[in-house]
C-alpha cells in the first residue's frame, strides 16, 4: 500500500479509498491515518503554517470517522490536544522575540496546567522573590548551577511565565540544585 503525497481534498480521498482496499486495515480508521498522513505533508510544506480549515481540528475536537456531506465529522478530542492554532502563535511570538524561525516542537508534561502550547525565552540563570519566613519579609536570589537550570517559557498568547525542566527542588531551605 503506497499512499498518495500530498493534503488536497482529492488526495485525501484518494488515501481514503486506498486505506479501505487494503486488507488489515479497518475501515473506520482509513479516514483518520490518511488525515494524518495528510496534515504530515502539509507541515512538510508549510513547517510554521497553520493548517487550512478542512485539515484542521475544530477547538474540543478530534476526527472520529469519515466523512458525512463531504466533511469530516468531529467527534470528542482523545489525545494530541493542543490546537494547531496555539502551536502557530507560540512559533509566530517565538520569531517576533528572537528574530528567527523555531527549530524544534517538544511536548512538555505541566501537572495542573492542561494542554497549550508555550514558546520558550531561554535558560533561566537566577530567580529573585520576596516572601515571609517566620513572619519576616525578605527577598531571596537563587543563582542556579549551570547543569541545573530550568527553561523559562512563555505561554502561546504571551499571558504567563512558566519555569520547565530543571534539575532542582524546592524543600524548607528554598530552591537547592541537584
Amino acid at each position: 500500500m503506497r499512499l498518495k503525497s500530498g493534503y488536497s481534498w482529492e488526495t485525501i480521498q484518494a488515501n481514503i479509498a486506498t486505506l479501505q482496499s487494503t486488507p488489515g486495515v479497518p475501515r473506520d480508521k482509513a479516514p483518520m491515518l490518511a488525515y494524518s498522513h495528510a496534515r504530515v505533508s502539509y507541515f512538510k510544506r508549510f513547517p510554521a503554517g497553520a493548517l487550512p480549515d478542512y485539515l484542521r481540528f475544530k477547538p474540543g475536537m478530534t476526527l472520529a470517522k469519515h466523512y458525512a456531506n463531504g466533511w469530516p465529522v468531529f467527534a470528542a478530542r482523545g489525545s494530541n490536544p493542543v490546537p494547531p492554532a496555539q502551536i502557530t502563535e507560540a512559533g509566530q511570538r517565538y520569531k517576533a522575540f528572537s528574530g528567527h524561525d523555531p527549530e524544534e516542537i517538544d511536548k512538555v508534561s505541566l501537572p495542573g496546567q492542561g494542554s497549550r502550547a508555550a514558546w520558550v525565552l531561554g535558560q533561566l540563570d537566577f530567580v529573585g522573590y520576596t516572601t515571609v519566613r517566620d513572619g519576616v519579609t525578605e527577598s531571596y536570589k537563587h543563582a542556579f548551577r549551570k547543569k541545573s537550570r530550568p527553561l523559562l517559557a512563555v505561554t502561546h498568547d504571551g499571558g504567563e511565565l512558566l519555569i520547565v525542566q530543571g534539575d532542582y527542588h524546592v524543600t524548607e531551605r528554598g530552591i537547592e540544585d541537584k
